[in-house]
C-alpha cells in the first residue's frame, strides 16, 4: 500500500507540476518559422526524461526500497516545480512579441 500510496503521490505532484511545463512553454516561446522543430525537440527530451525513469527504477526499487524510490522521484519533481515557479516567467495574456520580448531581455 505504501508503494502505491508513493505512485500515486508522485503522480499527483508531477502532473500540476512539471508535466504540462513542456508542451505550454514550448507552445508559446517559439516563433512560428521553428515552432515545428524545437516542439520536437521538446518533445524528445520529454520521452528521454521518461525513458531514465523507466530504465532506473528498478535499479533504485532495489536500493533504496518500494517507497524510497517513490519519495526520490517525489523530491525530484518538487524540487522541479518550485524552481520552475521561481525562474519561468508567466506568459498569460502576452503575445508572441511580447514573450520574446521578456525572454530576449532576461537572456541578454
Amino acid at each position: 500500500y505504501l508503494v502505491l500510496l508513493g505512485m500515486l503521490l508522485y503522480l499527483a505532484a508531477f502532473s500540476p507540476g512539471l508535466g504540462p511545463v513542456p508542451w505550454t512553454v514550448n507552445a508559446e516561446i517559439y516563433p512560428m518559422s521553428v515552432r515545428g522543430v524545437c516542439m520536437g525537440i521538446a518533445a524528445t527530451s520529454n520521452w528521454v526524461a521518461n525513458a531514465v525513469v523507466a530504465s532506473t527504477f528498478l535499479t533504485m526499487f532495489r536500493l533504496v526500497g518500494g517507497s524510497g524510490v517513490f519519495w526520490l522521484y517525489g523530491m525530484v519533481a518538487v524540487v522541479g516545480m518550485v524552481w520552475v515557479g521561481a525562474v519561468l516567467p508567466e506568459t498569460r495574456g502576452l503575445t508572441l512579441e511580447e514573450i520574446q520580448a521578456m525572454l530576449s531581455n532576461s537572456v541578454g
